[in-house]
């Protein structure tokens, strides 16, 4: 699972591209849930930047939690 998520990461620390594929996927769910009539035209904008920054937020706290070792300090 580790190498999945090194993969998914692209190997860069915090994994840019696991955080764009997060977005992408739960901007296409609440788009379908939008058009579908589950979720009202009213607030939408205000739904959609809320439901982007608690996934940033989320994946920050995240990753932090369980950020790769720093290397040695070499003199």
């Amino acid at each position: 699972m580790t190498e999945f998520f090194k993969f998914l990461s692209g190997g860069i620390p915090g994994g840019a591209v696991l955080l764009i594929a997060v977005l992408v996927f739960a901007n296409l769910t609440f788009s379908f849930f939008r058009k579908s009539g589950l979720v009202l035209r009213e607030g939408y904008y205000a739904k959609f930047i809320s439901l982007n920054a608690i996934v940033i937020v989320s994946y920050g706290l995240l990753w932090m939690a369980n950020r790769p070792s720093q290397p040695a300090d070499r003199l």
